[in-house]
């Protein structure tokens, strides 16, 4: 994660992260004391994040990962 973030206090303040990829940034605040939200619409991504924060055996505390239905197209 870049620096571009360290000047933010975020510890014991609420993040909410929308479009959360494979939860890097869900990660970084966390380790800084935040409470995060994080929305992925994309289910192949919610998967392999929970596939990839269990294989590290990251803890998460106080922070919570959310799959989002996304509808594209037309609804006849």
């Amino acid at each position: 994660m870049p620096a571009d973030y360290d000047f933010l206090d975020v510890n014991c303040k609420g993040v909410v992260d929308i479009g959360a990829s494979i939860g890097d940034t869900l990660v970084y605040f966390t380790l800084r004391g935040a409470k995060v939200i994080a929305f992925e619409p994309f289910p192949k991504m919610f998967k392999l994040r929970k596939r990839m924060l269990k294989r590290t055996n990251y803890k998460i505390k106080s922070s919570w990962l959310m799959p989002v239905a996304v509808m594209t197209g037309r609804q006849e």
